[in-house]
């Protein structure tokens, strides 16, 4: 890749037209076309959501899928601590306390989210609404502000190539990931600055961006890092001087890419170390070849997998935002360009070379799942796949804009070689394409399109325009006229033909009314093209000509972006905004009602909701609570917690808290319950203290305050030698900690299993194990037992399926989204009654599924509690990163504590630090004699100190190198002269000329240049 043009650069005739010197576009025209290139995607996408429903201007809001369960929620939490000065090192309120700094650094550094504090906390979803927005038209101007710095542009093409970049499809299908929007919209930036440091040794701007992409979001930051290698390689190779010239580049450009990482690295270091505790620390390097896209793993499957990527390029297709193939498209007249670009003769063969096998190797690293695997920082994404591929798309749109820089002198012979290149694309598009048609979006008719065709319309009209505007100094004028006259009535008509596109917003019985105004539009577009290039005094020298092509290219731009804005809104969907969170004001009221009741004690008690709505509803509604959904949650508290009982996931990075048993709650230092479905099952350990309509909030009888003394044995509690049936999990963590014999859960025998359906059958294997057998899937089965007293019921179930319902006596009184199984609260029962665990294995027809259900012996429970209450420490102090209290210890034991531990944690027991031995490697705990103590627990993430003191030194090196700046060129000027400068005793008359008149060509050669 090159940022030199060798270019002469002509005078205008003196009766060519010109702009008025002084006038507000001669002296404000590039800001005009930048402001244009933030503003159309912004407004367009700001439309689409519009249309959509989405509030204030309807009941809708653009929250889905990872932005429900966790982006907003977290983002609540951000906001809170903002507003009311929470420490941005810890955070209570999710997982029972996790690092906030590793949290902040993936989900919330956006320098956008700051702005959150201006705003109130019910309109935070209309925030994240218009932020989205203004992300994706930053996004725009940046490329524009890209190409505007690299290659001195200031005319209206850097907005329709803006435009492309902002709206292209993998922004449109993964937006709702807006966490990694800002690092994309800044990548422009940080390359413009890489250009900048490589040809001229300008360090700012790419410093900056590239420190501000890294803090912004680092994930996304590391792709950015690894584009500028290949970029820097790139112009080393293009523009190639020497090794020495090579090396210098080298460590100029490592000097100061160390500089920007250092800059983030108050962010980057703690999570660095926050990352070596996580699930995907676990992966390894894949050791047999594999494919990602392709039906075999061989050559002609990754012919295959090209195949497929190229069709995912046409118009109008639909982005993939979970699963699928990678965004590629960026606009099909973009495509159109890009082929162009390897037969434009003005750009140097290595540079078309080098951009040719970097198109290749990202298609292949789309592919391979071994290049896959490195690009995604060693590690295979869960769903979300080719997270890179917005680097093809900023390619792809480099390249279609090299060419259009050189579009004056395109051969003939050259545009007709792209028109062949772009058939051929299209050939291998449509061979490849599965065929579908498309629906554009609900903005739209619900007619379907064929994106092939489509983007051979489109590829067509700029194709069209492109070999007209090649042929100008070799045609009269009138022929010209003509040709424009004959491509916009052909895309006219093609509009008018093509039956109703666009559905009229007036108009509900399917009439044509825009589909017929864009046609009209385009007419008199058209009309006024051929008035422009056929007037002689307008278009001397074809300069008209060239500015109403920068029109095309810029309502082409418009066009394609609309669709792709539209159809990214369809394919990722909006949700009801009523119904988040679930309960509403009146959810929130408890939450309130529980604030309320806690602020004259100091204490940390954890809220929970007894049947989850998001993954991260405590953040969402602001109570401290147990329940995490987190890309950086430590694995250890994961497993330690799905040992436990809890719906735990390692792989997803999750544990989630459901209704479950009184010990659960106890040890995890839950003292509130809300009930935003209503219905709970728990009344005997359960009281109901406050309801808002039919959401109700209950307190726990049994609860003990955040720390309290248990038996030394619970301290050798061993995840990994732990069955994998957490009531047996339980029982022996309750003697552990109690040192009571007995079981707390005593299990029911079953007392029969039968399948719903004709044909299926299920039998009992060994010991809560079932065999179920049928010719189909989605069979359900019973699982029936009897209560052999009054009491409290709990139950387990795991198998092939994601929900089950929890009957007595045929009469269900919850069902459960079981995709992750827990210990669940069956509820109060009487003595005889049936219990029946009904499941339909929606998953498979045969296979094994475990099934326990289980009395809670309430009599040992209440000794235990009464034993762990004698000695519980009183809180004099609790913040967000430190705790103080006091305790009496009746006996040497270990220091329990329901905080989820992450080192960086210390304990000091009267003023002395002790060694903390989290249980389970994942609740903090450690061992404390018999007496009077006072605790203090502290918290500093581990590396954010050294983190800290890199970004203040990086900071006071880069104000030091820019005040050096100006001193070191002053001196590097005097070296300069002082060699040129002729010699005293010389012959000035016969040695100085030739030097003088080689000055004076290497400055002429400047000026051309």
């Amino acid at each position: 890749m090159s940022a030199k043009i060798k270019t002469k650069t002509a005078s205008p005739p003196k009766d060519a037209p010109t702009l008025a010197k002084g006038s507000f576009m001669e002296r404000h025209g590039v800001w005009v076309y930048l402001f244009l290139a933030f503003f159309i995607p912004f407004i367009l996408m700001f439309f689409a959501f519009k249309v959509a429903g989405v509030s204030p201007f309807g009941t809708n809001q653009i929250l889905a899928t990872d932005l429900w369960h966790q982006y907003y929620p977290f983002l609540v939490d951000y906001q809170d601590k903002l507003q009311h000065g929470g420490s941005l090192l810890w955070t209570w309120k999710s997982g029972g306390g996790t690092n906030y700094i590793a949290l902040m650094s993936y989900y919330l550094a956006s320098p956008l989210n700051f702005l959150s504090v201006l705003v109130p906390a019910d309109k935070l979803r209309e925030f994240l609404y218009v932020i989205t927005c203004v992300k994706i038209g930053l996004a725009g101007f940046f490329y524009a502000l890209f190409l505007k710095l690299t290659f001195k542009r200031k005319d209206v093409s850097i907005t329709a190539f803006g435009i492309m970049y902002a709206l292209c499809a993998f922004i449109m299908g993964y937006y709702w990931n807006v966490i990694w929007l800002d690092t994309i919209a800044l990548l422009p930036l940080v390359i413009a600055g890489t250009f900048a440091l490589l040809r001229e040794g300008k360090f700012r701007i790419y410093v900056i961006a590239l420190a501000l992409s890294i803090l912004a979001n680092y994930y996304i930051g590391l792709f950015t890092c690894i584009f500028v290698l290949l970029v820097s390689i790139g112009y080393c190779i293009v523009e190639f001087k020497g090794w020495k010239d090579l090396i210098k580049q080298f460590f100029k450009m490592a000097g100061f890419s160390l500089l920007s990482i250092m800059m983030s690295a108050v962010l980057v270091l703690p999570t660095y170390f926050a990352l070596h505790y996580t699930y995907s620390a676990k992966n390894t390097f894949p050791k047999d070849f594999a494919i990602n896209i392709g039906s075999k793993a061989d050559f002609g499957g990754v012919l295959e997998g090209i195949g497929k990527t190229i069709a995912n390029s046409v118009a109008f297709i639909k982005p993939t935002e979970k699963e699928g193939l990678p965004n590629v498209y960026c606009g099909v007249f973009v495509i159109f360009l890009a082929l162009l670009f390897f037969f434009c003769s003005k750009i140097k063969i290595r540079e078309r070379v080098f951009c040719g096998g970097l198109m290749l190797f990202f298609m292949l690293s789309f592919i391979i799942r071994q290049l896959d695997y490195v690009w995604h920082g060693f590690h295979f994404p869960n769903m979300l796949p080719h997270r890179f591929s917005f680097l093809y798309s900023f390619l792809l749109i480099y390249m279609a804009f090299r060419v259009f820089m050189h579009i004056d002198s395109l051969k003939l012979a050259s545009v007709i070689g792209g028109i062949l290149a772009f058939a051929i694309y299209l050939g291998i598009a449509a061979t490849y394409f599965d065929g579908e048609k498309v629906k554009l979006s609900p903005i739209f008719e619900n007619q379907k399109v064929d994106p092939i065709l489509w983007s051979a319309f489109i590829g067509g009209i700029l194709a069209a325009w492109v070999l007209l505007y090649s042929l100008r100094n070799k045609i009269p004028r009138i022929a010209m006229v003509i040709g424009v006259s004959v491509i916009g009535v052909t895309a006219a008509v093609i509009i008018f033909a093509s039956g109703t596109i666009i559905n009229s917003a007036v108009s509900k019985d399917g009439g044509n009314a825009f589909h017929i105004f864009f046609g009209i539009v385009i007419l008199l577009l058209t009309a006024a093209a051929a008035l422009l290039i056929s007037s002689k005094e307008m278009n001397k020298n074809h300069q008209m000509t060239k500015v109403v092509l920068s029109v095309v290219l810029l309502i082409l731009a418009m066009v394609e972006g609309l669709f792709s804005a539209a159809g990214g809104v369809k394919t990722v969907g909006v949700t009801d905004a009523k119904s988040y969170p679930l309960g509403g004001n009146d959810t929130l009221s408890c939450v309130e009602k529980v604030n309320d009741l806690e602020k004259n004690t100091i204490d940390l008690p954890h809220t929970e909701v007894n049947k989850y709505h998001s993954l991260n509803d405590n953040a969402l509604i602001g109570a401290d609570g147990i329940s995490m959904f987190n890309s950086m949650v430590n694995k250890d508290i994961t497993i330690y917690m799905e040992k436990f009982g809890i719906c735990g996931w390692d792989a997803s990075n999750r544990y989630t808290y459901q209704e479950s048993s009184p010990f659960t709650n106890l040890m995890l230092n839950i003292k509130y319950l809300i009930t935003p479905y209503g219905a709970y099952l728990d009344t005997a350990h359960m009281d109901e203290i406050y309801h808002s309509n039919n959401v109700k909030l209950l307190q726990n009888k049994y609860y003990l305050p955040q720390g309290f003394m248990v038996k030394n044995a619970l301290s050798t509690f061993n995840v990994k030698n732990a069955s994998t049936n957490p009531m047996d999990n339980q029982n022996n963590l309750f003697r552990m900690t109690t040192g009571l014999n007995g079981d707390i859960y005593q299990y029911l025998a079953s007392t029969s299993c039968t399948a719903a359906t004709n044909g299926a059958s299920i039998k009992a294997a060994n010991g809560g194990t079932y065999s179920y057998n049928s010719s189909q899937a989605n069979d359900s089965y019973d699982i029936n037992y009897v209560a052999d007293r009054d009491g409290t019921a709990v139950a387990y179930f795991s198998g092939s399926t994601d929900n089950i319902s929890i009957r007595v006596n045929g009469a269900e009184k919850i069902g459960y989204y079981i995709k992750r199984p827990f210990i669940m609260m069956v509820g109060d029962v009487k003595k005889g009654d049936t219990i029946t665990l009904h499941a339909t294995m929606a998953n498979s027809s045969s296979g094994t599924l475990t099934s326990y259900c289980a009395m809670f012996n309430d009599e040992l429970f209440k000794q235990g509690y009464d034993l762990l209450s004698k000695s519980t420490m009183t809180a004099t102090t609790v913040k967000d990163s430190y705790i103080a209290g006091d305790i009496t210890a009746q006996e040497d034991g270990l220091f329990y504590t329901s905080i989820s531990y992450s080192k960086g944690w210390k304990a000091y027991v009267d003023g002395k630090e002790t060694e903390i031995t989290p249980v389970g490697d994942a609740m903090l705990a450690f061992p404390l004699s018999k007496g009077d103590h006072h605790i203090e627990l502290k918290y500093i993430p581990e590396g954010f100190i050294p983190g800290l003191i890199c970004t203040l030194l990086a900071i006071a090196i880069f104000i030091a190198l820019i005040i050096l700046a100006p001193k070191r060129e002053q001196i590097f000027a005097k070296l300069k002269a002082n060699k040129t400068a002729p010699n005293e005793n010389s012959k000035s008359d016969n040695k100085t000329a030739p030097t003088a008149q080689a000055q004076s060509n290497k400055s002429n050669h400047k000026e051309k240049t």
